[in-house]
């Protein structure tokens, strides 16, 4: 069997409260085993009849010690091409409740093996039983999207992340103009990852406030969503994937196939870490290590007592035995997991480079438009020449309007055009080719052309000393409140073989 996902998590209660929490927790997983079909006991053998008629065996085995009891349930279901196999297991001593959950599949045949897994509804049921969250090695595991608002919230968030405790990644959506990439999408990014990573929802003003303690470079705002693993302090911002607005909506017909492409990249990549990365609870083997114990000292107990010597050495020899082919069958495990993370390093790289993705960005985007215009200047001074009034525009419009990576993205694709000018003829008009490649632009109406003082305030430097009439320009922003209307100013100068850019700013 091959392990696609595991999960770990325990709460701190009182000795009654722990026991209590452990029975609402088996009860919680009786309801999800009724719910998956009609459980079934002939000749001592428990199964269950899936509501597709297909028959899945379930085992159970608990342990009772005086430390603790430890109870395991396993449900192991047919497939097309082999079997399927969650494991379940709950344990508790007086200060402390656990949970594991293992899920795991096997082929007979000789193929690829693979099960795009989800978080079982099990999981979040049990996250939701118990008031105090549950924890992972010291980290809360909120069964809900966490939000954060205000510079108040900024703080917290920073506080959150860059904590050198914390044990499980964190999955930030952030808000442009308090909306996200598609409705729905951090509830269901909760759901996808419950138990094994915190889901954070940001408004505009605590990703500035990330931004400015933090700066842009490990920020997440404009629409974007970041995934922060652990560790942030000892990693480089390139170590936690970023993915801007415009790039979750490249190449997909909507937002909706947008948030689902990008949710189920991220529960693909977290869940399968969690294969190998998660560690469990040391309650468990403390529970059974004392099972051990107590099954020795009732052995010596009966041997003082003066029972049948050879009937105490036949059970000794017969766990011994046991004992035996448990640690045969551990190193067996053990080779076999080496074997399966060797492989799957080898599948995911196959699978990185083939399946549906998007991948993230190399580098932060832009955080105000005046960065925008910085990082067209520094990647395209060869092809742009900015006049000197665009500095006046970038102060004209509100900070983020734009947002500034698409106004970047719309200044890349003016020096697009002007290296496919410099090639020969454009075959189209101007604003057709930019319009071809996502940039939506427009000449100003003969009315306007016709006015002179609406020309004169379209008027500015261009970059060589002169003032210069424009009347082309792209609109990154469109029907929204005047600091965020953006537009941009271009010609083309057919001597320097560059395009200008008058203006960058509030709709004049």
């Amino acid at each position: 069997m091959r392990t696609l996902a595991s999960y770990c998590f325990e709460a701190a209660a009182d000795g009654e409260t722990a026991a209590h929490l452990a029975g609402r927790v088996r009860t919680c997983i009786d309801a999800w085993l009724q719910a998956k079909g009609e459980l079934l006991n002939k000749d001592g053998r428990r199964s269950l009849k899936l509501r597709d008629g297909r028959v899945a065996e379930v085992t159970s085995h608990e342990i009772t010690t005086a430390k603790g009891s430890v109870c395991e349930i396993t449900v192991t279901e047919p497939t097309a091409n082999g079997t399927f196999q969650t494991a379940l297991v709950v344990a508790q001593e007086p200060g402390r409740a656990a949970v594991s959950c293992e899920l795991a599949a096997g082929s007979q045949a000789l193929m690829p093996l693979w099960v795009d897994v989800h978080s079982p509804r099990v999981i979040r049921e049990i996250l939701a039983l118990n008031d105090a969250p549950w924890m992972y090695h010291g980290s809360p595991l909120p069964v809900n999207a966490r939000v954060f608002r205000g510079s108040t919230g900024g703080d917290a968030f920073i506080d959150l992340v860059w904590s050198d405790a914390r044990a499980v990644p964190v999955i930030a959506i952030s808000e442009e103009y308090g909306l996200v990439l598609h409705p729905g999408v951090v509830e269901a990014m909760a759901a996808d990852v419950a138990g094994l990573a915190v889901v954070a929802l940001l408004d505009s003003e605590a990703s500035w406030r990330v931004t400015s303690r933090k700066t842009k470079q490990w920020s997440c705002y404009g629409g974007a969503i970041r995934l922060y693993w652990p560790g942030v302090g000892n990693t480089t911002p390139v170590d936690h994937p970023l993915w801007t607005a415009q790039r979750l909506v490249s190449n997909v017909a909507d937002t909706e196939s947008a948030a689902g492409r990008i949710r189920s990249q991220i529960r693909r990549r977290i869940l399968g870490q969690s294969a190998f990365g998660i560690v469990p609870s040391t309650l468990f083997a403390a529970i059974r290590r004392t099972a051990r114990e107590e099954e020795l000292a009732t052995l010596q107990h009966r041997i003082q007592q003066g029972d049948d010597y050879q009937s105490i050495a036949e059970e000794y020899y017969t766990k011994i035995l046991e004992l035996n082919e448990t640690l045969e069958s551990r190193d067996q495990e053990v080779e076999t997991l080496r074997a399966q993370v060797a492989n799957l390093q080898l599948a995911l790289k196959w699978r990185d480079s083939t399946q549906d993705s998007v991948e993230p960005v190399e580098e932060a985007p832009p955080a105000t438009v005046e960065d925008a215009v910085l990082a067209a200047i520094e990647r395209h001074g060869g092809l742009l020449v900015f006049g000197a009034d665009v500095n006046e525009g970038v102060k004209s419009v509100a900070p983020d309007a734009g947002p500034p990576d698409k106004i970047l993205t719309y200044l890349c694709n003016l020096a697009e055009m002007a290296e496919a000018r410099r090639q020969g003829p454009l075959g189209t008009s101007m604003l057709l080719w930019l319009t071809n490649r996502g940039a939506i632009g427009s000449g100003e109406s003969l009315t306007i052309r016709n006015s002179p003082d609406e020309m004169k305030a379209r008027t500015w430097d261009d970059g060589a000393g002169h003032r210069r009439e424009f009347e082309l320009h792209l609109k990154p922003a469109e029907g929204t409140s005047p600091d965020r209307c953006v537009r941009i100013y271009f010609d083309w100068d057919e001597t320097a073989q560059k395009t200008v850019v008058g203006w960058v700013g509030r709709h004049p």
